[in-house]
Formats: C-alpha cells, sequence, structure tokens
C-alpha cells in the first residue's frame, strides 16, 4: 500500500509531541515521498517545522476561535482527500471522529473500544496496554496500518541558528559541555518535581566528588525558582539563559548528562541522544533506551494505576518516597561509565 498523503493527529505537551514524533518519523522513513500533514498546535512549528519530518502543518487552534471551529476543520481535512488520516491522540474521541469523518480511505488509530472498531487499522487492546510506553503506543498505532515494528526515533529541530548560538553560549560562558551536567528542577507544576533541597544537594554533591559543572535549566516561568535553586547550589552551578525548545535541544546535544524531572526535558534528551537519569513515578513515561535511567517510585497497585491516572498530588507523595541516596546512586554510577566509555 503506498500512500501519496497522510494526515496526522498530534497534539499536546511538548512530551506528548516529542512521543508523536516516533510514529512521524517512523511514517517518514516509510513514505519518503509521501505528503505528510500533522493537525496539531503552535508547539509543533518548533518541534518539527514545515518541510523537516513533516510537509504541512495545520493549527487547529487557529479553527476554534469561532463557534463553528471543528465544522470547519472537519470541511478542511475532507477537502484536502488524503489517503490516511492517523489518529494519534489515544484519549480524543473528538480526535478519533475527525479521523473517522476525514473522508479518507484509509484511517488508524486507538482509544475506546468502539473507535477501534471504526477505523480501519487499530492495535489490538491488551492488558498490558495501561502501562506501556508511550513512544510505543505512538509506533503500534502507525504498525497496525502496515508498518514494520523498529525501536522508536524522536526527533527535534535544532536549525544551525540554534547550533551556532550554544557554541557561542559555552564559550562566552566558559563552560565546557563535556564537564558539564545539565539539571532541570522544574516541572510542568512544583507537585511532579522532586524536592528542591535535594536537588540541591545533589548538585552540590556531584560538584565536590567530580569537580564538574552544572548547568541549570528551566522554562520562562519558572526562572525565579531556578535562580533561588542555583544560589543555593553556590560554586560550580551556572543559570542557563532563557531558551526556546529548540535552544535547549541544542544545549542538551553538547552536554554528557541530565538529570531532570520526569518532565519535557527528558524526552529532548532522549531526541539528541544524551544520556539522562530521570526521577521517576511511571512506566509509560519512563526514560527510553539503554543508555537511560530512571529513578522510579511506582504505585503500590500498579495493576489499578499508572501515570496516566494519578493525580499530580499522588505524583508528589510518590516521588517524595524517592531517597537522595538512590539519586546520587544513579547519578554517579551513569557519570562513571560515561567517561569510562570514551576513554
Amino acid at each position: 500500500m503506498d500512500h501519496k498523503s497522510i494526515l496526522i493527529i498530534k497534539r499536546g505537551a511538548l512530551g506528548d509531541l516529542l512521543a508523536g514524533t516516533a510514529g512521524i518519523f517512523a511514517l517518514r522513513r516509510r513514505y519518503p515521498t509521501a505528503y505528510i500533514c500533522l493537525l496539531s498546535d503552535h508547539l509543533a512549528f518548533k518541534i518539527c517545522p514545515q518541510g523537516t519530518i513533516v510537509d504541512e502543518i495545520i493549527d487547529e487552534k487557529a479553527f476554534l476561535k469561532t463557534k463553528l471551529g471543528y465544522i470547519k476543520l472537519l470541511s478542511t481535512i475532507r477537502s484536502r482527500r488524503f489517503d490516511l488520516i492517523i489518529n494519534m491522540r489515544w484519549v480524543s474521541e473528538v480526535s478519533g471522529l475527525l479521523t473517522i469523518l476525514g473522508g479518507s480511505k484509509y484511517t488508524a488509530g486507538a482509544g475506546p473500544w468502539w473507535l477501534r472498531k471504526l477505523y480501519n487499522f487499530a492495535p489490538s487492546k491488551t492488558k498490558e496496554e495501561a502501562n506501556c510506553h508511550e513512544y510505543l503506543l505512538n509506533l503500534r498505532i502507525v504498525q497496525s496500518a502496515g508498518l514494520p515494528k523498529q525501536n522508536p526515533q524522536l526527533f527535534i529541530h535544532i536549525s544551525n541558528a540554534d547550533k551556532l548560538w550554544a557554541t557561542q553560549y559555552f564559550e562566552n560562558s566558559k563552560l565546557d559541555g563535556s564537564n558539564t551536567l545539565i539539571l532541570t528542577p522544574i516541572a510542568s507544576t512544583p507537585l511532579k518535581a522532586w524536592p528542591q533541597d535535594r536537588f540541591v544537594n545533589i548538585a552540590k554533591r556531584f560538584i565536590e566528588e567530580f569537580g564538574k559543572n552544572i548547568l541549570v535549566t528551566y522554562s520562562p516561568q519558572d526562572e525565579a525558582h531556578a535562580v533561588d535553586i542555583v544560589k543555593l547550589i553556590g560554586r560550580g552551578a551556572t543559570l542557563a539563559p532563557q531558551t526556546t525548545v529548540n535552544q535547549l535541544a541544542a544545549l542538551l546535544a553538547n552536554v554528557k548528562l541530565c538529570l531532570c524531572n520526569n518532565s519535557g526535558v527528558m524526552h529532548v534528551a532522549y531526541a539528541v541522544g544524551t544520556p539522562v537519569v530521570c526521577i521517576n513515578t511511571s512506566i509509560g513515561w519512563a526514560p527510553y533506551g539503554d543508555w537511560n535511567v530512571g529513578v522510579t517510585q511506582l504505585p503500590d497497585q500498579l495493576d489499578h494505576y499508572n501515570n496516566r491516572r494519578l493525580s499530580n498530588h499522588q505524583t508528589h507523595e510518590l516521588l517524595k518516597r524517592i531517597t537522595l541516596e538512590r539519586v546520587w546512586e544513579a547519578l554517579a554510577a551513569m557519570w562513571k561509565s560515561i567517561n569510562a566509555d570514551q576513554q
């Protein structure tokens, strides 16, 4: 089956979109000459701009400014006559209906049982699906449409300007990326972040025992919090400038290791091939890849709870059970292993 035009529906936060690039990248490799269109939002223009692994991005929010937004959006999709529409939004019934009613000959997706029955292609529902890794969930959808099984490869665009910016930053700040650990103690909400004092203690111990640098990155709304952490760490810690997600990717590509919460930064690090130690409370969003480590505290009832259902307060309580010593053991072992491999 040779699809000439494909529409992919995928939107969400940074981690959601980056996880979705596993399926998009697989489609691009399978159909190198196909016209691939992505229905998403403004963040997609930064992660995979038009002309990279997708040819076009339709901004969903641009249609939703009026009451008839979804009707106009559906009309636009139908007018394009895509060969294949793939819904990568597992829990969105609206996205499922856009897929089914989009006028395509072939459709693929997952989600509730009744939606799966309406698609032409859908992965079989299994008991393990609730705790399947998010990268693999997206791949399972495109594999149901005929793509071969493969390991997930994420994508984030780093322009030449972003690469130059990162190079000049390290030169001007007199930081050596090969001797620098990126620390991102921020999460989408403070309840999803490991306690601040533990990050500070870990950073101090890393600087003291290894004599290396700490570069603290953050999202714009968390700058004040990051400033406080750098002050508490003291000597050896540097506050990164405010960055775009693409500049963050360029910084990560220049260092040996990243320590972070389970947040979008973890997925950016994976996309650029930088090892990560992540403080984690799930299977579905754990660090992926043999070279990455998750210091994980899972719920006691894993059959009934996973990271897609945990409340922020449940996540917060699990994070408090992850001790300083557990994280230190993982971080120190990873740093030693990286340096041993490169000698």
